[in-house]
């Protein structure tokens, strides 16, 4: 009897998908890094008597955005159709976007905008991140995909490495301990990585043309709607 053949993962394949889960990483460590410092020094939070709970509200924003949207985004893009595949397209649009709501975060000092900056961030931050995870299992056979979790999640260590050390680098590069410029830069450093992390998934990646026809498309969503029928 033929002895079965060994699956091997392909790990520079799974690495290069592991960039979109590193700009994730690198985001949020920021922002839970700076955010809270940020808030507390506005002017209209700082002089409430309970600005700390006011700061723990808002803190908590990204994770009601979280357990709301990613779910439904991630089953959106599970029937999406273009000719960039079904996930890459919301990579396109979410990281541009916020890596640029990103860059203000820290530069805002009327509280309302700087609110609205934080609510469309954490929005459209939802809007990509279940995608991104999903990609790795597009990529990867069922047997694998415990092995290539682990590539992913080391790609995503990279990206908490890079947003802890983010202040020790700025700092370094520009001479400086002024905090606002650290904290402008930083932010801006962080925009800056998840931009090359969506230029490596875009192009060293690759999803594919995965379009179809309207006939095609007719008869998905009869199967999506015969799977939701109660038996």
């Amino acid at each position: 009897m033929a002895e079965k053949t060994k699956m091997k993962l392909n790990y520079g394949k799974t690495a290069l998908i592991g960039f979109g889960f590193m700009a994730v990483q690198i985001a949020w460590i920021i922002y839970n890094a700076f955010v809270p410092l940020i808030l507390a020094d506005n002017a209209t939070i700082s002089s409430l008597a309970w600005s700390g709970t006011a700061i723990g509200i808002i803190m908590v924003v990204d994770n009601i955005f979280g357990v709301v949207f990613q779910p439904l985004f991630g089953r959106i893009s599970d029937r999406t159709h273009t000719r960039f595949g079904k996930r890459t397209p919301y990579l396109m649009i979410g990281i541009p976007l916020c890596a640029l709501l990103f860059i203000f975060i820290p530069r805002i000092q009327i509280l309302g905008v700087l609110m609205l900056d934080i609510i469309v961030f954490n929005f459209i931050m939802s809007t990509w991140r279940s995608p991104v995870v999903a990609m790795m299992p597009d990529f990867t056979p069922s047997e694998l995909r415990g092995e290539g979790n682990a590539v992913i999640n080391i790609m995503g260590g990279v990206g908490v490495v890079l947003g802890t050390l983010a202040p020790k680098i700025i700092g370094w590069a520009f001479h400086t301990e002024d905090v606002q410029m650290i904290r402008n830069n930083v932010f801006l450093f962080g925009s800056i990585i998840m931009v090359i992390c969506l230029l490596v998934v875009v192009f060293l990646v690759r999803e594919g043309d995965n379009r179809i026809t309207k006939e095609e498309s007719l008869r998905m969503e009869e199967d999506y709607a015969k799977a939701g029928e109660p038996k």
